[in-house]
């Protein structure tokens, strides 16, 4: 199966707050967004419009220069792992602090675009 790079629209909403964005229509990883200094993070999931199930993951990575071996799926303090296979949208707030963030979507179903949206402060 061949992997697709997912890009990420990143939009600056407030003074120190920033947005991203990642909508996939096909199984691949999101470019990563690099931001050490944001601590607080929350992710919202947004699955298909339609019926059928897609999958996709949080990841975050502490190398200078990430490759694709080195990434972890990241937590919710009360979730756990922040992986959302669902039709349904869900926020989560995401305990650790990478160096780097991604989405990784496993799985898109036909039922339309899903979604990952990151908001850092």
């Amino acid at each position: 199966m061949a992997s697709h790079q997912v890009t990420a629209d990143v939009k600056a909403v407030a003074r120190g707050v920033y947005q991203i964005e990642w909508t996939a229509t096909v199984a691949g990883s999101g470019n990563e967004f690099t931001g050490p200094g944001l601590l607080e993070k929350t992710v919202q999931f947004i699955g298909p419009t339609t019926a059928g199930t897609s999958s996709m993951q949080l990841e975050g990575n502490n190398s200078r220069t990430p490759s694709d071996g080195d990434w972890t799926i990241l937590t919710s303090p009360t979730d756990g792992q922040l992986i959302h296979t669902a039709t349904t949208n869900l926020m989560f707030l995401v305990r650790e602090t990478p160096y780097h963030v991604r989405p990784n979507f496993t799985v898109v179903t036909s039922g339309g675009p899903v979604s990952v949206i990151l908001t850092a402060r």
